[in-house]
């Protein structure tokens, strides 16, 4: 069996001109994103709160969240989140920033130093202690697509879980998680924000979860300008 090729100029240079194309429309919206300006860049805060369900492991839950977010840097955000999840194994999950446990117990142990008169061990471990109860959960990098629509991947890890078995009698206990995902964005009137969100989330002893939901917030603070 013999196949002829046969060069077809008109049809190569129709392949060529649709690869420049593709590049240029690529380089086009890469400029575009870098260059809008999206509303959550302009205020210095955000407070969302969000609705979420999901599957760990072989279970399901459900739950709710209170997102708060500080514009730090262009583009860039710290994330503090309070998350509660209802499983339907009977485990309930309480998250918070891990600065939350982190920053009081290195206060208490540094206030021990100021029964042996050392006052200004104990000044320093306190402040120590609080810059450890500032520490977010996470981060978010926003990538505007258009002056009220944006994309902003984060990574959460710097969180723990209270993690209570109802099918027991059982203290909680306390354990490490983390999550990563990414939120699409749209604000209304410069202040109000509707999201959609999705992600997967690991706390210690468990599988990998997936998950995602809806949220509403609320943007303010002093604009900013870069």
């Amino acid at each position: 069996m013999c196949i002829d090729l046969v060069y077809d100029p008109e049809q190569a240079l129709f392949t060529k001109k649709y690869k420049l194309m593709r590049h240029y429309l690529l380089l086009l919206s890469v400029i575009f994103c870098l260059a809008a300006h999206g509303q959550l860049m302009t205020k210095k805060f955000h407070l969302n709160l969000e609705g979420d369900l999901g599957k760990i492991d072989t279970s399901t839950y459900y739950g709710g969240s209170l997102n708060f977010e500080w514009n730090i840097l262009k583009n860039v955000s710290i994330q503090y989140n309070f998350d509660f999840l209802d499983r339907n194994d009977n485990i309930r999950q309480i998250h918070t920033p891990l600065g939350i446990i982190g920053g009081p117990i290195w206060m208490a142990a540094s206030a021990k130093s100021l029964t042996d008169g050392d006052s200004t061990t104990t000044g320093i471990g306190i402040l120590y202690g609080l810059l450890v109860l500032a520490l977010p959960d996470g981060v978010s990098y926003h990538i505007p697509v258009s002056d009220r629509w944006q994309i902003s991947p984060y990574a959460n890890v710097l969180g723990i879980d209270f993690v209570k078995n109802k099918n027991d009698d059982s203290e909680s206990d306390i354990k490490y998680s983390c999550s990563f995902g990414a939120r699409w964005m749209t604000v209304f009137n410069d202040h109000i924000s509707t999201s959609f969100f999705i992600e997967t989330r690991k706390t210690a002893g468990m599988g990998w979860g997936i998950g995602g939901g809806f949220g509403v917030g609320y943007l303010f603070g002093k604009s900013r300008k870069y």
